[in-house]
């Protein structure tokens, strides 16, 4: 009698699943995304220049503004740049804008069941995460990692609609974006080279370094990552992971938010 085999934690994709569109297109459309922030900050000092004599607090709510459009663009081209290549790649099989969409993981037959996996997943998360943040600080006690970019921003904010704006910058617009193109772009195109475990370890990894919190936020960030490409990966849809990723940037910026007006 044979021994049944051994069940995967993660479903196995088969060998067709995402092959609509290829490992190359994947890999070009995040390797251009990753030139758009370079692209970007060199057109924020000919936007301040534009303003005359800025405060600080108007050079923060500038370069706010800047960002949503900036995602909003990122995300625009990344579709459309997506539905280019591959109908030059493969014109028999052209697919629409709404099917580049879907095969990305914009998909969710129960909506309300995928945002309460994403939102259930948070409270499992976040004390593998805090223990990270522990033994990252503790292991690069050495070496000084830089204060995020936007802990001026929560210096400078005066009203509600201030931290209104942010909030839409952290916990809609990143979440959004970076989802579409780390787990919906990339982690595919790993996985297909590399199998499950290692598109998550690989995506986790390069989601981490990106991040400015190196290098003492490397370890939380890639457990975070990691947790997102997991949700993805059981669901075959973003939106368990923007979930996540949006309740997680939320609570950081509520915490600053309650710690600066006390």
């Amino acid at each position: 009698m044979s021994r049944p085999k051994p069940v995967s934690s993660l479903p196995t994709p088969p060998k067709s699943a995402h092959a609509l569109l290829s490992y190359s297109i994947r890999v070009q459309t995040f390797g251009l995304y990753l030139l758009f922030p370079l692209l970007f900050s060199l057109l924020i000092p000919l936007f301040r220049s534009l303003w005359k004599s800025p405060s600080s607090v108007g050079a923060v709510r500038l370069e706010g503004l800047f960002y949503l459009s900036e995602s909003l663009l990122i995300l625009l081209w990344c579709l459309f740049y997506l539905h280019y290549r591959h109908k030059r790649e493969d014109e028999q099989r052209a697919m629409s804008l709404l099917a580049v969409s879907k095969e990305l993981g914009f998909r969710a037959s129960q909506p309300l069941k995928l945002i309460v996996r994403g939102a259930f997943a948070y409270p499992l998360i976040l004390s593998p995460m805090v223990i990270m943040v522990a033994l990252g600080n503790w292991i690069f006690q050495r070496y000084t990692t830089p204060a995020h970019p936007l802990s001026l921003s929560f210096m400078l904010l005066e009203s509600r609609w201030d931290w209104a704006l942010l909030f839409v910058q952290t916990a809609v617009m990143a979440p959004l974006v970076e989802e579409t193109l780390f787990r919906g772009v990339l982690y595919p195109a790993l996985r297909e080279r590399w199998g499950v475990w290692g598109g998550i370890a690989l995506s986790s990894a390069i989601f981490a370094i990106l991040h400015p919190n190196m290098p003492a936020g490397f370890l939380p960030l890639f457990v975070l990552g990691a947790g997102m490409a997991i949700l993805y990966e059981r669901n075959r849809s973003l939106l368990p992971a923007m979930v996540l990723h949006a309740i997680n940037n939320g609570f950081i910026l509520v915490i600053q938010y309650l710690t600066l007006n006390r």
